[in-house]
């Protein structure tokens, strides 16, 4: 911090370069300069200066959006909070008498700082219930105190469209409300980049893919810190109108803006993972990539599913071992991960269907190398059989409690129904690969309940009823599949099938 004379560049445009905020003092021809990395952890000495000065209302947004940028959140809250307290104190309402419209925007622009605060912490906790109702309550006082203020006023509408698009998940009309305040904002203040932004989002979740296109590409002729983020919603919108080159440009530019763009690397990995057939060897860039994303975000939903995805569909080649015809374990000298462990699915020779499959029950490590233990006896053809009673198979495994944690993990760490179902889906589908129709079509079924629309649950619903000989209910949720998606050749061929398995 230093004082001193005025200083002679007088421009905005460089104390914004400078890093620094430069402050009048009261009385005085003096000024207070205070460089962004040398914020105390402990704003109270700030908080003392700025009311020590009578500070006009802007600075105070200056300082804590300073905090903010360097992402310290509480000091940012702080600032704002002590300020708020003074609204009512006579010396700074007499230090505004000249001009009071100054007073109310600088009024309203805090009170929406809190309340934008609020809310983007609001959707971090969304699961957790004591944050979340803790949070709500403040975000309704601070949207209340600025409508006291003025109704109309822009910011505040648009805090509100905000604070309903994360309500969606337990309110009906959420969606609606949040479409009516995001609209009105439009209207009041065109050039709103924000508006756009948020519009774009209320467009994208009712399905109107090319609307939401539109608004996310209006919004990048603003200039704003997080383009990176807006092309990853492009990308997004592109992926749902099935324009995959268009959505594999916007993540890649998504990702040389942000290198760390959670949504952008776990997009881009999808389409990688998309383009490989089943059977083939896993791409480890896709897998690169979304292990990344986890390691920004822990509890990002999209990215947990999408490596569940990669790794159910992907058997590993790991080692070979002494298989005995009949008996339940398998004998390996070297080459065993030390990751299996029991809930992993192994299988023999190939990693085709037609395999032998098995379940891993306990795995066992000696100076002698590894015994495996499976769920079922190994019974050999023939001509895999060449020594005596036994054979030296190439194992594939693959690691089904991962799998089903990463599920779980996606699951609880959303609300929205879309993401919980497709963790369902995913569990479903470990439980059916393993042979438990039971649990496999308690999975599919809640899956189809939270999301309606998912027609590739309905299709291995009626894929583990079929196996289990429900061959009515299998027809009706394989009518429900061809309704949803009547193009995948797979789900005509399964409804026409069992329609005809009727008739008979």
């Amino acid at each position: 911090m230093t004082t001193g004379e005025p200083n002679c560049f007088g421009s905005e445009e460089f104390l914004a370069k400078s890093g620094s905020i430069v402050m009048s003092v009261r009385g005085r021809a003096e000024f207070i300069e205070v460089f962004h990395n040398e914020l105390p952890e402990d704003p109270s000495d700030i908080i003392e200066m700025l009311r020590a000065e009578l500070a006009p209302l802007e600075s105070w947004c200056e300082f804590a959006l300073a905090y903010y940028d360097q992402h310290r959140h509480e000091q940012f809250r702080d600032i704002l909070l002590s300020v708020v307290d003074a609204f009512d104190v006579y010396e700074l309402q007499d230090l505004y008498r000249q001009d009071r419209l100054q007073f109310k925007t600088g009024r309203l622009r805090i009170l929406n700082l809190l309340a934008a605060s609020s809310t983007s912490t609001f959707a971090m906790h969304r699961v957790r219930s004591d944050v979340r109702d803790t949070l709500t309550n403040a975000t309704l006082h601070f949207i209340g105190r600025a409508d006291e203020i003025d109704t109309n006023y822009p910011d505040t509408m648009l805090c509100k469209a905000i604070f309903w698009m994360n309500q969606c998940s337990s309110d009906g009309r959420a969606l609606e409300n949040a479409a009516y305040y995001a609209s009105a904002v439009l209207r009041l203040k065109n050039c709103s980049m924000a508006a756009k932004l948020a519009n774009g989002i209320i467009a994208f979740h009712e399905r109107s893919y090319c609307q939401a296109l539109g608004l996310f590409l209006a919004s990048l002729q603003y200039k704003q810190p997080f383009r990176g983020t807006i092309y990853a919603a492009i990308g997004v919108c592109a992926m749902c109108l099935d324009e995959m080159r268009v959505a594999s440009c916007a993540f890649e530019r998504a990702l040389a803006l942000e290198p760390t763009n959670v949504g952008g690397l776990v997009f881009i990995a999808s389409l990688r993972a998309a383009n490989v057939r089943v059977h083939s060897p896993l791409d480890e860039t896709a897998m690169r990539l979304t292990t990344k994303a986890i390691e920004l975000d822990h509890a990002f939903s999209p990215a947990l599913s999408q490596l569940a995805h990669c790794l159910f569909w992907n058997w590993r080649r790991a080692f070979r071992a002494r298989v005995i015809n009949g008996s339940r374990e398998l004998l390996c000298k070297e080459g065993a991960p030390a990751v299996m462990t029991h809930g992993c699915d192994v299988r023999l020779g190939s990693d085709g269907d037609d395999a032998v499959q098995a379940r891993v029950v306990d795995v066992h490590y000696d100076d002698t190398g590894t015994t495996i233990t499976l769920s079922d006896a190994v019974h050999l053809d023939e001509s895999r059989v060449t020594t005596g009673t036994s054979a030296e198979l190439t194992i594939f495994w693959r690691n089904t409690p991962l799998i089903e944690e990463l599920a779980s993990r996606a699951y609880h760490s959303t609300e929205d129904p879309a993401t919980r179902a497709e963790a369902y889906f995913i569990l479903g589908r470990t439980h059916h690969a393993r042979g438990d129709l039971e649990q496999a079509v308690l999975y599919y079924s809640q899956a189809c309940k939270l999301d309606p629309n998912y027609t590739l649950a309905h299709f291995r619903l009626a894929q583990a009823h079929a196996a289990r000989g429900e061959l009515e209910v299998a027809a009706e949720r394989a009518t429900e599949a061809n309704r949803l998606m009547p193009k995948i050749n797979e789900v005509c061929l399964f409804d026409c099938a069992y329609a005809t398995c009727r008739c008979w």
